[in-house]
């Protein structure tokens, strides 16, 4: 998915419109397209995407807290609320989380 960053917004768009096609025949994760839109930052579609997700119950949203591809939409109120409705809690802060894995890591070492 690196094509799909604010850096290539028309390579991301054009994957967006394949996926959307594909949908028409196949299932199509829709957690797959948040994350693309996360990444373009266009954060209503991407919440759009992400409420679906839940209510599709797509495990990879247990991954949500801590999954640094939704950090362009973790700062909105939306995802707070997201993560409380599937029981995780408060969102850490990507300074948080960062020294969380930092610390897990030296313990592995």
């Amino acid at each position: 998915m690196k094509c799909c960053r604010a850096s290539a917004p028309s390579r991301s768009h054009q994957v967006l419109e394949r996926l959307h096609e594909i949908s028409k025949t196949r299932y199509v994760s829709v957690h797959s397209i948040a994350l693309i839109h996360a990444g373009l930052r266009e954060t209503d579609e991407a919440f759009r995407y992400l409420e679906r997700a839940y209510r599709e119950r797509s495990a990879v949203l247990a991954w949500a807290k801590v999954d640094p591809r939704l950090d362009p939409v973790c700062d909105d109120a939306r995802f707070d609320d997201l993560l409380r409705l599937m029981g995780l809690g408060r969102l850490w802060s990507p300074a948080q989380a960062q020294k969380v894995v930092a610390g897990r890591m030296n313990t592995w070492r």
